[in-house]
Parts: structure tokens; C-alpha cells; sequence
């Protein structure tokens, strides 16, 4: 046993180099245990929601609804591992890599002059006498852009069959 006058003695202010080592030592150790937790859980409500949609899927008719949802909630889960799974490969940061390409770097120049609103004249070239009339024309004309056509179809029965 150690004396309790020497473990009074012994200075209480350690190394740093070691407290940070054994800091990330048990912040890690934390994690891992976290992460086993975690999937375990995962695993556990997994493997209970299959369970239970054999024992519901006997009597069909009545357990319906209690079914459907929780063949939702296993496919969210199935999901989501699977994306998790997806994100992990390495091709899959190929494909999102957001790399700055020479077309993208080119776009960023600013060696054309700058575009703006006050550049957008009438349609027969001249300026707009102001702001408000400019704006009412740009709406006007992204509105006319995204109308419906007068000569669309309003009854759509048999449409696919008559295609």
C-alpha cells in the first residue's frame, strides 16, 4: 500500500505532453465505445422491427397499417446505413469532389465587364425610363415565359392511352 504522506507529497501538476496523450487516449476510447453502442442499437432495433413484421404479416388484414409503418421506418434505416456505407467508398468523393475545374476558374474571371440590371433595355433597344419599368417588364416577361398555353389540354382522362 502507499503511504498516505508520500501521496501527499507527489505534485499534482503532470507532464503535459502526457496529459495530452492520455487525454486523447480516453476521448478515443470514449468514441469507440460510443460507436459499438451505437451500432449495436442499430443492429438490436434492426433485427426487432423483423421480427416483429413476420409476426404482423400472419394476420395481414388486421395489422395493416402497423405493417406498412414499419416497413417505413425499416427502410429509413436500411437507408441510412446504406448512404453512410456509400459515403465511406472512395469513389464516392471522387464523384462529389468539389474540384475547381479550368472551365469553373474561367467563369470566375472578371475580365468581361459586369452584367447588370440596368443593361436589360426594351425590346426596341431603347432605355428604360426607370427601375420600376424595367422590373415590371422582367416579371412580365418570365410570367408570359412559365404561362400556360391558352390551348391546353384541361381534361387529361385517356390521355396516356391515346398517346
Amino acid at each position: 500500500m502507499w503511504d498516505i504522506d508520500y501521496l501527499i507529497r507527489i505534485p499534482l501538476i503532470p507532464n503535459p505532453d502526457v496529459f495530452l496523450e492520455v487525454l486523447l487516449g480516453t476521448v478515443k476510447g470514449c468514441l469507440i465505445s460510443y460507436q459499438t453502442w451505437v451500432q449495436k442499437t442499430e443492429t438490436a432495433k434492426r433485427s426487432s422491427l423483423i421480427k416483429n413484421l413476420e409476426l404482423l404479416k400472419k394476420n395481414y388484414g388486421e395489422n395493416f397499417e402497423r405493417i406498412n409503418n414499419m416497413e417505413i421506418e425499416l427502410n429509413i434505416l436500411t437507408q441510412t446505413k446504406v448512404q453512410q456505407k456509400v459515403k465511406s467508398m472512395k469513389i464516392f468523393e471522387c464523384l462529389n469532389a468539389e474540384k475547381a475545374t479550368p472551365l469553373f476558374l474561367n467563369l470566375a474571371k472578371t475580365t468581361q465587364k459586369i452584367i447588370k440590371l440596368e443593361n436589360i433595355q426594351k425590346p426596341d433597344g431603347t432605355d428604360f425610363d426607370c427601375n420600376k419599368e424595367r422590373e415590371s417588364y422582367i416579371l412580365d416577361y418570365y410570367v408570359n415565359l412559365f404561362r400556360k398555353p391558352a390551348d391546353e389540354r384541361l381534361d387529361h382522362t385517356n390521355c396516356i392511352e391515346n398517346f
